[in-house]
């Protein structure tokens, strides 16, 4: 007997996408991913971007530091090539590397995040020190 296993064709496009996220699992952490609908947010939640790796690394040049917001919206990229990095600090959050890439990126959808002082951080798995501001 034979199991055929059927993946919409659209969800595998985007799902190996040269240029896409590899999303990491949140069951480990304490955190969840965000419901898209959802207009206000009441804890910190992951925020599913669809920025390309270019449109990160050339916002990261405009705004000349590895952070910023939009909206409620705070997005962080750091970059070496490691097994896996954190963001820290006021708000935690695994961050996903893009496919092919030493880029690492979170998007973190946070309540109250225009009135909010917030410090951050990046704790990369190859045991170097701490970067933070």
């Amino acid at each position: 007997m034979h199991t055929f296993l059927f993946v919409p064709l659209a969800l595998l496009s985007v799902s190996l996408s040269p240029d896409s996220l590899d999303y990491v699992d949140l069951t480990l952490h304490r955190a969840t991913d965000c419901v898209r609908a959802q207009v206000v947010v009441e804890t910190p939640c992951r925020a599913r971007t669809e920025s390309t790796e270019a449109e990160l690394r050339d916002r990261w040049r405009e705004e000349g530091i590895p952070v910023w917001t939009d909206g409620d919206t705070l997005t962080a990229v750091f970059e070496r090539d490691v097994a896996s990095v954190d963001f820290c600090c006021s708000v935690q959050m695994p961050m996903s590397r893009f496919r092919g890439s030493d880029l690492w990126a979170v998007s973190v959808r946070v309540p109250n995040l225009e009135v909010a002082l917030l410090g951050y951080g990046f704790v990369p798995s190859d045991g170097t020190r701490l970067e933070h501001r």
